[in-house]
């Protein structure tokens, strides 16, 4: 897995936005190569992406910074799963609203929050 956060001079609020486009824009592509979202693979890739980030790229090595981006590697984990398993449990709850899955989608949205 790619680290989230990729650019250094990058702020938390533009890593937030970055990552919920992203994560937007990967529903349809992680649908079709995952099966069922669990709890359980949910709780696995977030555990996964936070350790890897402070462990294996030796994030404890920047202390405070360090821990900050593996909890942030986390979080994005966590955000790019549950959208998947909210895509998948949606049509069951009847509401018929699914999230964004395209940039025209994602930019329609971001208008909407502008502009209220």
């Amino acid at each position: 897995m790619d680290p989230a956060i990729k650019k250094q001079k990058e702020t938390i609020a533009q890593f937030i936005n970055r990552v919920n486009e992203t994560t937007s824009l990967e529903i349809l592509e992680r649908i079709k190569t995952e099966s069922k979202i669990t709890r359980l693979k949910i709780i696995k890739s977030v555990l996964k992406a936070t350790i890897q980030s402070f462990l294996i790229r030796k994030g404890f090595k920047k202390g405070i910074e360090g821990f900050i981006i593996a909890r942030l590697e986390g979080i994005a984990a966590l955000i790019k799963y549950s959208k998947v398993w909210e895509y998948q449990m949606r049509p069951k709850d009847g509401t018929g609203f699914l999230p964004p899955t395209s940039i025209e989608e994602v930019q329609k949205i971001k208008q909407r929050y502008k502009n209220p």
